[in-house]
């Protein structure tokens, strides 16, 4: 099992949201408020402070790919800005349920 986060614009996040849901082949999504700080893109001079929205989503391998290209399909912005976010890939090496303690296949 491989764990997906991704990091995009609020604004984008209902979409992204429908187009996982529609998609299935995931075991539920967590979606967290945070604030990001970076440099800025022109000069990288300071530090500039942006609301994102963190998406953890948790997948088989065989669904990895699909559901990656479908983050950075629909949390691109319109333009395609410097900010629209980041997604990484890892591999979970356990998930165990808390109500049994069961893994999660």
């Amino acid at each position: 099992m491989f764990e997906i986060k991704a990091y995009i614009r609020p604004a984008l996040l209902d979409r992204v949201i429908d187009a996982l849901g529609q998609m299935g082949g995931h075991h539920g999504i967590a979606v967290v408020p945070v604030q990001e700080y970076g440099h800025a893109a022109d000069d990288g001079d300071g530090l500039v402070r942006a609301e994102m929205i963190k998406l953890e989503v948790n997948a088989e391998a065989d669904r990895v790919d699909a559901i990656v290209e479908l983050i950075l399909s629909d949390a691109r912005s319109w333009e395609g800005h410097v900010g629209d976010g980041i997604v990484t890939v890892s591999e979970l090496r356990s998930a165990r349920k808390i109500e049994d303690g069961k893994e999660i296949d």
